[in-house]
C-alpha cells in the first residue's frame, strides 16, 4: 500500500515511546477520536491498547498514558 485510499486518513496515536501513524477510514474516526481496545494496565501509568488496525510501524499495539484515552470508564470498568 502506497498511502491511504479515497476514503482513508492518517491519523497519529500519541504513545509511551513517540507518535504512532495509522491509516484508517475517515468514517472510524468519532468525534475526532479513534476507537483502541484496552488490553492491561501497568502502575496506572501506561494502558496496552489494540489498534484498530497495523500502524504504518507494523505494530498492532501500543503502550498509551490514560490522559490519552477519552473514556476512562472504558479502560478502567
Amino acid at each position: 500500500m502506497n498511502g491511504p485510499g479515497p476514503s482513508e486518513v492518517v491519523v497519529e496515536i500519541n504513545t509511551i515511546s513517540g507518535k504512532e501513524e495509522i491509516i484508517v477510514d475517515v468514517d472510524s474516526l468519532k468525534a475526532g477520536y479513534l476507537h483502541v481496545w484496552p488490553i492491561t494496565k501497568k502502575n496506572d501509568e501506561e494502558i496496552l491498547v489494540e489498534l484498530p488496525r497495523e500502524a504504518v510501524s507494523g505494530r498492532s499495539r501500543a503502550w498509551i498514558s490514560p490522559s490519552e484515552i477519552n473514556d476512562k470508564e472504558a479502560c478502567y470498568a
